[in-house]
């Protein structure tokens, strides 16, 4: 395995961020062009992070979110208001098992249903650059969640 970052800066290239459940990382980074980095930190630990690089909270940025576009829980989170960065989480943020989906990177959602070293996947989200990331999560709740990321940038231009 490559190099371990106990760190790592969300950026544009930043396709998704994965839970993993290993002793010497807790996060998968997908990026652009194939790169996949391992992170000592979680994936909701990292998008703390991000608010705070941003100059807010993740709290803060939620609240806002719920307010002023009336969705109810597993908002869509601006992490970078000038490159355009939003994130969507698979399930609950609160949960272990949560992924952060980055919209602008996202082709399409793809029901499938197959199983894999006694796990099973439902879901392939295809990303633009050809990538795929298979999920656990319904295509239901995926394309839910990637809608509502697309009305939530809808919303920020008006």
């Amino acid at each position: 395995m490559d190099n371990i970052l106990s760190n790592y800066e969300i950026t544009e290239m930043t396709m998704a961020l994965v839970p993993k459940f290993h002793t010497e990382y807790r996060t998968l980074a997908i990026e652009t062009g194939g790169k996949m980095i391992y992170i000592e930190k979680t994936p909701l630990e990292l998008i703390e992070h991000a608010c705070i690089q941003g100059w807010s909270t993740l709290t803060g940025r939620r609240k806002a979110i719920l307010k002023r576009t009336g969705f109810s829980h597993k908002v869509p989170i601006l992490l970078d208001e000038a490159k355009e960065i939003i994130t969507f989480p698979s399930k609950s943020p609160k949960s272990d098992k949560c992924s952060w989906i980055f919209y602008h990177h996202v082709s399409f959602v793809q029901k499938i249903s197959k199983q894999r070293n006694n796990k099973e996947y439902l879901t392939t989200i295809v990303f633009k650059d050809g990538q795929t990331l298979e999920m656990k999560e319904s295509s239901y709740i995926l394309e839910r969640q990637l809608f509502r990321s697309y009305k939530f940038t809808k919303m920020l231009v008006q």
